[in-house]
């Protein structure tokens, strides 16, 4: 109540900035700062405006583990509360969080590996950014969409069920995203066929099969969206006869494909089709019906 009422006095403001500066500095207690500033926005809503800057130079002291649900949802709010506004700097909040993770995952797998939950928390809010307020996305530099391809890329490896259910969301709603915006068409067209070859290799044996209806939404969006460049990639793929696995036939490869072109399939039965591709690869070769 005495935020909501002195919001607009400047004095007030510096004040909470500096308690909240020594906060971080001297009793690291991130998260429930960011708890507090949260509340802080909901009670202010567009009031809050007058201390955005305040909160924007906060999140930049921040250290770079603080890529915490609470920070995230923090910064997801105050981008839901002003992303229409083009005269708040909230573009700048989106990039702190792109910059402290690339600074933190760096194109590392075994980084992800060791944090799983926070990437599951940071490729939700990534997810829901692109999807809510593709505005915002559409301000980001060209390193951003390098850094969403690598974490795709490696992210889709990941053998976590919940954090790979996140990589699968949001690389669903990044390849639907690149449909608005021509630079990332450009780069979806040069890391395309990597991406298939991995969820291929995933798919095969590669992941535990129970992963099987995460690792198969990436492979459906693209087939909705780009079917010619999927159609090509997956054949490039398939052409090698001991990809993924030397257990799965020709006619597994064929049906897949068919599956792949279908234009009415839908995510059920391209999952089923999917499902069965994969208990093929995994068959021991040794199998009498797959000798053949």
């Amino acid at each position: 109540m005495i935020v909501k009422q002195y919001a607009d006095n400047i004095q007030v403001t510096e004040v909470c900035r500096i308690f909240f500066i020594d906060l971080i500095v001297n009793f690291c207690i991130l998260k429930k700062i960011c708890e507090i500033l949260s509340r802080i926005v909901t009670i202010l809503r567009e009031s809050s405006s007058l201390v955005l800057n305040i909160f924007i130079q906060l999140l930049q002291n921040m250290g770079r583990n603080i890529l915490h649900v609470e920070f995230l949802n923090f910064v997801r709010n105050i981008l839901l509360l002003f992303s229409k506004d083009i005269d708040k700097p909230v573009l700048n909040l989106f990039l702190i969080v792109l910059q402290k993770f690339r600074c933190l995952f760096n194109g590392d797998m075994q980084w992800l590996k060791n944090h799983v939950d926070m990437v599951e928390d940071v490729a939700n809010f990534f997810s829901q950014v692109i999807k809510k307020l593709p505005n915002i996305i559409h301000q980001c530099p060209d390193e951003a969409f390098i850094l969403f391809i690598e974490l795709i890329k490696n992210g889709i490896q990941l053998h976590e069920p919940g954090t790979l259910k996140s990589i699968s969301t949001f690389t669903s709603n990044f390849i639907e995203y690149t449909k608005s915006d021509q630079r990332t068409i450009n780069l979806l067209q040069q890391n395309g066929f990597e991406i298939v070859q991995i969820l291929l290799q995933c798919i095969g044996g590669a992941s535990p099969h129970h992963l099987i209806e995460s690792l198969s939404l990436p492979l459906f969006t693209l087939s909705k969206s780009y079917i010619d460049w999927t159609t090509s990639w997956i054949q490039q793929c398939l052409n090698n006869p001991n990809f993924p696995t030397s257990s799965a036939k020709r006619h597994h490869c064929e049906t897949l494909l068919k599956v792949l072109t279908a234009k009415q399939t839908s995510r059920s039965s391209f999952k089923d089709h999917v499902n069965t591709f994969s208990l093929a690869c995994r068959e021991p070769i040794s199998k009498e019906n797959y000798l053949s």
